[in-house]
């Protein structure tokens, strides 16, 4: 996955999708969640959690936010995705996932 907002800031992770929860981190944030298929439709919420460096993300020096997301699926095994952080809207992040591997 990769990842970025408005103000340029971006990274990348990884994510696992599976049976309606999410897993996943990057270098100093990990990641959990759900979602739901809806068609070509994905939604859900995660939660983004500081554990290692420096305590900022892509936002700033966040120790932990909410960001909740919908998105679609764009063709082939990509997705892309808008997460909003419901307390502050202004903290958007796109977000554009790429298939790695099919559950066996």
């Amino acid at each position: 996955m990769s990842f970025g907002t408005g103000f340029g800031t971006g990274g990348a992770g990884v994510v696992v999708f599976e049976s309606q929860r999410i897993f996943g981190g990057d270098r100093l944030c990990y990641y959990l969640g759900d979602y739901a298929i809806n068609g070509q439709t994905v939604s859900g919420s995660a939660e983004v959690n500081h554990y290692a460096g420096p305590p900022a993300n892509i936002f700033g020096p966040i120790q932990r936010l909410k960001l909740d997301f919908q998105g679609q699926y764009t063709g082939g095994d990509q997705m892309q995705a808008v997460g909003v952080d419901p307390t502050q809207p202004l903290r958007r992040v796109t977000m554009v996932f790429q298939r790695l591997a099919n559950p066996p």
